[in-house]
């Protein structure tokens, strides 16, 4: 554990193990749990909103596209295949 205390964790798509998990209560237990033993590296958490309770570490939200910015990438997307 010591060698991991200066590293970035990154535990991408909590949601969905939260999900699938048994209760509220054991999703609580490991964000603890995270933050006991990893209290000097650097943990990012992914989710969806409001799947994350009780964490008390800085939360950050990403704000989803305008429907200007929505365009430009689908057509940025779709065009990848052609030239």
């Amino acid at each position: 554990m010591e060698q991991l205390d200066d590293a970035i964790i990154i535990l991408d798509a909590y949601d969905e193990i939260s999900y699938v998990s048994q209760s509220i209560d054991q999703n609580k237990a490991y964000l603890r749990q995270l933050e006991l033993e990893f209290d000097i590296a650097t943990v990012i958490i992914t989710s969806r909103p409001d799947y994350i309770k009780g964490f008390s570490g800085e939360k950050v939200k990403i704000m989803g596209f305008n429907p200007y910015q929505r365009k430009l990438f689908l057509e940025s997307y779709n065009n990848k295949g052609e030239g």
